[in-house]
């Protein structure tokens, strides 16, 4: 089975942060699997590496398959984001209380992105290869990529 792995969880594992005993237990309990990652998640986790060989180490030594060859499949990634675009809402970033932008001079409303479009085309690598997903960001991709499996 192959199992795609989100950044997040590749990055309490490298910083050792407060999920790093439930990342690392996750990975242990589907360590008979075939872990991947593709470029998005490549590039998302070197930006802490030197080098990326360095990265590329770290990744042979978790037993992890960096995936260079991907092409996106526009009818996952394009409905998914569009449906994102037009369902977002907002939310403060230091209570979590959901809030609408209003600019303070001129009182009209603010958009911003809370999600990069990246984050849909690692939700389409996981559809292409399988459906499996360890991430801590299950309810974004529960949201916007129903076949996705999410792994606990």
């Amino acid at each position: 089975m192959n199992i795609m792995v989100d950044s997040n969880i590749l990055l309490s594992i490298f910083s050792e942060d407060s999920l790093f005993e439930k990342s690392k237990a996750l990975l242990l309990k589907y360590k008979s699997e075939t872990y991947l990652v593709n470029g998005f998640i490549f590039t998302e986790l070197r930006y802490y590496f030197k080098a990326d060989i360095e990265l590329l180490k770290k990744l042979k030594q978790l037993d992890i398959d960096y995936i260079r060859d991907y092409v996106p499949n526009g009818n996952f990634v394009i409905p998914a984001w569009k449906e994102y675009l037009k369902n977002r809402r907002y939310f403060c970033a230091t209570c979590g209380q959901e809030t609408t932008p209003i600019c303070t001079e001129c009182g009209a409303s603010l958009s911003f992105r809370q999600r990069i479009l990246s984050d849909f085309f690692i939700g389409d690598f996981v559809m292409q290869n399988g459906g499996n997903l360890l991430t801590h960001d299950a309810g974004f991709y529960r949201s916007y990529f129903s076949g996705i499996h999410i792994l606990e």
